[in-house]
């Protein structure tokens, strides 16, 4: 048996996926494609962060395997761009922990995988929204520096010049921005406090990816405190404290999130506190970033909270509306969506908490319209938030959107709706223009008006104006006809009928 198969045998069956028994040849076709894809998926959960995991991975496969080629299929266009700008370099690593002899990756959309009763599926309970739960998940995944050291890998999605800024944040951006330009010159320690989903891992994970850019020899360590603290115990335990030591002094910059977390640990805040003294002393960069500010880290060693604030101290708060909507604009350019300025500030009215919800709400909308062909509306989006609890009372949304089965009451209802969707006035879709624009707008509420209503021909021409019934009928058969090809009125469409609560 060739080598490269026994490693990818030992590889596989450390992490329990089992292999068919036929191993005479060096195919890779003889692996359960299932089973390998769900061990690479709970190693690539631990790396990128899971609301990014489930959104784009949770619909997809391997296609095939072979001959140091693997193809992997996703569901969307939108899958297969996001992934391949973002996650290509990550999922390839992963794959190839498993697999050492791939060499290449293809990325393809296949339509079938939608379905969520595609048997090349698997197990969806990995993409639960509760990251804890079910099977056991690889240690996180590192990158090797020098001499030993390991960082958590840096997502270069997160840039100082992407992060939008607002009175909110402007202090700390221009902090970040002076330290990745000058580490350990000024602003030295910099630490970053705000409450969870404001962006301070955006501001941490930026500032480390700008230094690289300006100064690729330079060491960055990014981690949290709490992988401190396990890695000090674990160094412990191994008698390896030198190597423990030089791991986090031998850097350039170190940045630690949720500093919070070491609090009541006392041995830990202890080597916390001489690791921290002995790089400010060599002149090196340390960020900090916790969820509320020294002075109010209680349960901290003193020492450590008087170290913190010998530096510069920024807050992050939550932003206000108008930078929640350059947010939503970004992410949307991020994204290559297409989406109503109106729908934008919709959700920014109605997210209150954190900047994670808002692009968590923006994704979900942006997904569900790739998967049922339609655009997302203000109508479409409030139902998106009425999913979360804490979205009970909504600004600017619909009365009618209770209603179980349809929020339309009347044909005034439809046209307004249809009207407003163009944004074309209403009494011009009743009255005599010929206007393109005008007319199309006309020939769409006729559609729905007899599709949805189930209004006679007669009756229709009636509410436009006192057509003729030939006219309506003329209309709706236009409307019916371009279905069957434009997939852009498709969309329209689609998103009128679940805008009005027809779907």
């Amino acid at each position: 048996m060739a080598r490269f198969e026994l490693g990818v045998k030992k590889n596989l069956r450390q992490y329990g996926v089992p292999l068919l028994k036929d191993f005479s040849s060096p195919s890779f076709l003889y692996v359960d494609k299932k089973e390998l894809w769900t061990t690479i998926m709970l190693r690539l959960s631990t790396v990128i962060p899971h609301s990014q995991f489930i959104t784009w991975f949770r619909r997809s496969v391997i296609i095939d395997i072979d001959k140091g080629l693997i193809i992997v299929g996703l569901a969307l266009p939108m899958a297969l761009e996001w992934v391949n700008n973002h996650f290509r370099d990550h999922l390839l690593k992963t794959i190839q922990e498993f697999v050492p002899d791939i060499q290449e990756l293809n990325l393809q959309v296949d339509a079938g995988l939608v379905n969520d009763d595609d048997p090349r599926h698997i197990a969806q309970d990995l993409f639960s929204q509760n990251p804890n739960k079910g099977r056991k998940k690889p240690r996180e995944a590192q990158v090797m520096l020098a001499e030993g050291l390991t960082t958590k890998i840096l997502d270069n999605s997160y840039t100082l010049g992407n992060f939008v800024i607002g009175s909110e944040n402007r202090l700390a951006h221009a902090a970040c921005l002076a330290v990745s330009g000058a580490p350990g010159r000024n602003y030295n320690p910099l630490f970053i406090y705000g409450n969870t989903g404001l962006g301070k891992t955006h501001q941490l994970q930026g500032t480390g990816n700008e230094l690289l850019k300006k100064f690729p020899e330079n060491l960055v360590i990014y981690t949290t405190s709490e992988a401190f603290a396990n890695d000090y115990i674990e160094s412990m335990g191994k008698r390896r404290m030198e190597q423990f030591n030089n791991r986090y002094r031998k850097v350039d910059l170190l940045i630690i999130d949720d500093i919070q977390f070491i609090s009541g640990k006392n041995k830990t805040e202890e080597v916390f506190f001489h690791t921290f003294n002995a790089l400010y002393d060599a002149g090196k960069q340390i960020i900090i970033a916790s969820d509320r500010p020294p002075k109010e880290l209680n349960e901290l060693d003193k020492r450590l909270t008087g170290r913190f604030e010998m530096g510069m101290v920024c807050d992050i708060q939550f932003p206000e509306l108008e930078t929640r909507i350059a947010i939503l604009q970004e992410k949307v350019r991020k994204y290559e969506a297409i989406i109503d300025p109106k729908v934008l500030e919709f959700i920014a009215m109605n997210v209150h908490h954190s900047i994670r919800e808002l692009e968590g709400v923006l994704l979900q909308a942006i997904a569900e319209s790739e998967l049922e062909h339609s655009t997302p509306t203000v109508r479409s989006v409030e139902r998106v938030l009425l999913k979360h609890s804490r979205h009970s009372k909504i600004i600017g949304g619909s009365p009618l959107l209770n209603d179980p089965k349809s929020n339309i009451a009347s044909e005034e209802d439809l046209i307004d709706t249809v009207s407003n969707y163009f944004n074309v006035a209403s009494d011009q879709v009743i009255g005599p223009s010929r206007k393109q624009e005008i007319a199309f707008t006309r020939q769409v509420a006729m559609y729905l008006m007899k599709r949805e209503l189930n209004y006679s021909l007669e009756h229709i021409g009636e509410i436009f104006g006192g057509r003729n019934h030939t006219t309506a009928m003329h209309s709706i058969n236009n409307i019916k006809s371009r279905l069957r090809e434009d997939l852009s009125l498709r969309r329209d469409i689609n998103a009128l009928k679940k805008e009005m609560g027809f779907v």
